[in-house]
């Protein structure tokens, strides 16, 4: 049987890892959103949103009201 771990076990990483991970985040979304908008790709997210920091939560807000309205694939 396969374990599952739970995301907010991320939030006890180092302090400077969680921080590389949330501008990966950060940097991904900003430099896919053209590909997203070409492809036709709506961005969805689930989860404790309100977790990530705000400036994490401001892009990922903008790219998925950005890509509302693409119908081809939904990426959640």
């Amino acid at each position: 049987m396969q374990k599952f771990i739970r995301i907010t076990q991320n939030w006890n990483r180092p302090k400077l890892e969680v921080n590389a991970l949330m501008s990966l985040l950060i940097n991904s979304l900003k430099k896919e959103l053209p590909d997203f908008q070409k492809n036709n790709v709506k961005i969805n997210a689930i989860g404790g949103l309100t977790s990530l920091p705000k400036k994490a939560q401001k892009v990922l807000s903008e790219v998925i009201d950005a890509t509302k309205t693409n119908t081809k694939i939904i990426l959640t």
